[in-house]
């Protein structure tokens, strides 16, 4: 700017040899993949530019380094109830430094730690990271921890009784699956039993005839927090009974015949 009677830049020579140094304050700083977020002095070195009806002075411009993108992410957690606690990590990839907070919700308030969990479930968990130096845009991200339910097997205990009686031997069930320091106290509700000669029910009374029948446990009354269940079989063995043959024989005095 400031030339007269219509002259342009045309005028000047040396224009290829302006410089250009970057300064934070009096300080020269170098224009890399390093240089931090801020405004820096653009000076232009103009002691190379001519003219015959001019001279030069020069004017600062403006370097704005903005702030980069990063993305938080976690891969979570999922696995099975094992009775430990369980938080997650997040992460910056490539950028180890990042300040990561987590929250139960994505407006805070958010901690150094993960929210951590015990029982089963689907638990949210927010997380943010913040640049300690400025040269990253803070980021946002969620993921799940997940705390699938434990199977344990629900075994129908053997029952005997002997054909003609009504009743058999107490049914039972026993439990396996459990984790250590777990019991079924941890469970509530109550077994159903069935009984099956192969696909057909039957059913216990003085009828029954000998024979081996599957017990099945009916599962469907019980539930825990932490836990699902899958039946297994018992055997009700019903005996025969026994029976006693007489005869009052035959005792009269001879008449020839048989």
């Amino acid at each position: 700017t400031g030339f007269a009677n219509g002259d342009t830049e045309s005028v000047v020579s040396g224009k290829d040899s302006i410089t250009y140094s970057y300064k934070d304050g009096a300080t020269v700083v170098t224009v890399n993949n390093t240089l931090a977020v801020g405004e820096y002095s653009i000076v232009p070195g103009v002691s190379g530019l001519s003219a015959d009806n001019y001279t030069f002075a020069p004017a600062n411009g403006k370097l704005t380094v903005g702030q980069a993108t990063m993305e938080v992410t976690s891969d979570g957690y999922n696995d099975l109830y094992d009775g430990a606690s369980h938080g997650l990590t997040a992460s910056v990839d490539g950028l180890p430094g990042m300040e990561i907070t987590y929250s139960t919700s994505p407006d805070g308030p958010f901690t150094d730690a993960s929210p951590e969990y015990t029982n089963a479930g689907t638990y949210n968990v927010y997380f943010k990271a913040v640049d300690p130096d400025g040269n990253y845009a803070p980021d946002t991200g969620s993921a799940q921890i997940v705390i699938r339910k434990l199977e344990v097997t629900v075994t129908a205990d053997d029952q005997g009784m002997t054909y003609g009686d009504s009743t058999a031997s107490p049914a039972g069930v026993s439990y396996t699956g459990f984790i250590a320091g777990e019991d079924e106290s941890v469970v509530t509700g109550t077994v159903g039993y069935n009984y099956f000669d192969g696909t057909t029910e039957v059913f216990i009374g003085s009828t029954l005839g000998a024979g081996y029948y599957d017990i099945t446990p009916d599962l469907s009354g019980l539930s825990a927090t932490n836990y699902t269940f899958t039946p297994a079989n018992g055997t009700l063995t019903v005996d025969q009974a026994t029976m006693e043959v007489t005869s009052p024989g035959y005792e009269d005095y001879y008449d020839g015949m048989a």
